[in-house]
């Protein structure tokens, strides 16, 4: 884990819109979305990546020695 406190995302959403037979591939609308998304928010979710992080490794680990 990275330890920040906080990530931004940001993406570009492309869609069609209006499509008929008209439209071309390049007829698309498109959209600049930012998020910031905190890590205060989403602490147990962390944890639980982390501790199933462990647990694969561990696996990872015990196969590696069986061999």
């Amino acid at each position: 884990m990275t330890g920040y406190e906080y990530a931004v995302l940001v993406a570009e959403i492309k869609f069609e819109c209006f499509k008929n037979e008209d439209t071309t591939p390049f007829d698309l609308d498109k959209r600049l979305q930012t998020i910031v998304i905190n890590r205060s928010d989403w602490e147990d979710e962390i944890q639980e990546l982390l501790n199933k992080e462990i647990e694969f490794w561990e696996c990872v680990k015990t196969i590696q020695n069986q061999e």
